[in-house]
């Protein structure tokens, strides 16, 4: 199974960190879901419900976590501007005259 032919397998990898070859299907159950209430009309003004049911599948997968090696990123020292001071003061005071 990979994890782009079924959604479960790829939620399984991606954010619960199991690994695939792990997984195993440990439960599955079958429950009743929405019922969408219809009406059909009959003879002479009466109408009769139908009831339009759907149905809840749990699926429960079972595995190992996977052990991700941490990488470390290795930044460059951030070279800094420096800005001369002497000017910046020549012109504070040339703007103060």
């Amino acid at each position: 199974p990979s994890a782009r032919e079924n959604p479960l397998y790829a939620l399984a990898t991606n954010n619960f960190d199991l690994s695939l070859k792990s997984l195993i299907v440990k439960e599955v159950s079958v429950g009743d879901g929405l019922r969408l209430k219809r009406y059909m009309p009959k003879a002479f003004g009466q109408a009769t419900q139908i009831l339009r049911r759907s149905s809840k599948i749990k699926i429960i997968l079972e595995g190992e976590k996977e052990v991700k090696p941490i990488k470390k990123a290795v930044s460059a020292p951030k070279e800094k501007k420096e800005v001369p001071k002497k000017e910046v003061k020549e012109e504070v005071k040339a703007k103060a005259e």
